[in-house]
């Protein structure tokens, strides 16, 4: 626990020699809890995750309707069944079979998640969509496109 803290502390006092960035395959509560958020954001912090933060940005149709319909914003739950029953719509719109949409390198994107589906070797699909975000110098998340 106190080694995440320690390196991103060390390696904080060390950015104004050299250019560091900060970089991990598995994002945890220790980031969050454990190391200062101006630490991140001094990192450049960056990494993989399957959902990004929505921006909620009043102006995004899905959230502004929620708001209206219950009064409070969408959480990340609610916002995953949204994201998923819509590409399972929009999959079966477009194709007249569905296994045939998943088969399509193809990367579809709405609210907070995207999909882009493999066939597995022993039956069935799994969803192999990542999005790599990075903490900027004002302490917000991004996405950080390809």
């Amino acid at each position: 626990m106190a080694t995440v803290s320690n390196a991103a502390s060390y390696l904080n006092t060390l950015r104004s020699t050299f250019d560091i960035q900060l970089f991990t395959s598995n994002k945890n509560d220790l980031y969050d809890s454990e190391v200062p958020s101006t630490y991140l954001g001094n990192l450049n912090f960056t990494y993989a995750a399957i959902n990004k933060e929505y921006n909620q940005d009043p102006l995004d149709e899905f959230v502004k309707m929620y708001r209206e319909d219950y009064g409070l914003s969408p959480n990340q739950y609610v916002i995953r069944g949204y994201d998923v029953t819509l590409d399972a719509i929009l999959r079966k719109a477009n194709f007249s079979d569905f296994y045939e949409s998943l088969i399509l390198d193809q990367t579809t994107e709405y609210v907070e998640n995207q999909f882009n589906y493999n066939k597995k070797l022993i039956g069935g699909y799994f969803n192999n969509a990542v999005y790599i975000l990075q903490y900027n110098k004002e302490l917000q998340i991004q996405s950080v496109k390809n």
